[in-house]
């Protein structure tokens, strides 16, 4: 992650490095497809269906995995929050889960239209294996939330690499605001949630759901204890 202070001006965002070689790891990849592509239509001709059909199902394969790592390429490329010294301008990812293209949200937001700071912890089992993540938003006077992202508990810092809660107490800092847990919540299986996954963009634990006090985590990470989430 780098950050970078300009006078009043400070920028969150991924070193470019990192997005540039996943989208080189990507072409390669996708390479690889297209040769299987060509074998597939040489056994075509030949009359190898069953080879040539086989040779075709692993071709997609590839160029799915493809798409995927220069998806994730795009996201570290793209992704930035800048603290300016009347607002917040941020380009963040909205998927939470395998969407080929993930969408963005853009925008700007005035300190003065920032109503209130808030973090929840969200854990969630997949294999009996907890996973603990603490997400961080900003709620606008138009009552509009935006997810700043989300910190992984057993190294304090998000995949993307950028330092969300430490960006929230920025925030709050220059807002003249105290950021609020809203406590924590038993988030739908990893794995069931391929299956409940709603359209990307949205978000699959609303805010509004009922949550646990931050200090019943540890119930909630041991699978002993439900929120009682509706999805």
């Amino acid at each position: 992650m780098d950050s970078t202070k300009i006078e009043e001006k400070t920028v969150y965002k991924i070193t470019p490095i990192m997005g540039v070689l996943l989208v080189l790891v990507a072409l390669m990849i996708a390479s690889a497809g297209a040769v299987f592509l060509l074998i597939a239509f040489v056994l075509a001709l030949e009359g190898s269906w069953l080879v040539a059909s086989l040779t075709m199902l692993t071709a997609a394969l590839i160029l799915a995995v493809s798409v995927f790592v220069g998806s994730l390429g795009g996201v570290i490329l793209a992704t930035r929050i800048a603290l300016q010294s009347d607002g917040v301008r941020f380009v963040l990812p909205t998927w939470r889960g395998p969407t080929p293209l993930p969408p963005f949200r853009r925008g700007e937001i005035g300190y003065r239209d920032i109503t209130a700071i808030e973090t929840r912890e969200e854990i969630s089992h997949t294999l009996g294996l907890p996973f603990h993540s603490t997400a961080a938003s900003l709620v606008t006077r138009s009552g509009d939330r935006v997810v700043l992202g989300y910190v992984l508990e057993y190294n304090k810092a998000h995949l993307l690499g950028i330092p969300f809660l430490e960006v929230a107490q920025r925030i709050a800092e220059r807002a003249h605001l105290k950021v609020t847990g809203k406590g924590a919540i038993k988030a739908v299986e990893n794995i069931v949630a391929l299956k409940k996954a709603r359209p990307p963009g949205t978000n699959r634990h609303p805010w509004s759901a009922k949550t646990r006090p931050a200090g019943r985590a540890s119930v909630l990470r041991a699978g002993g204890a439900s929120c009682g989430l509706s999805l």
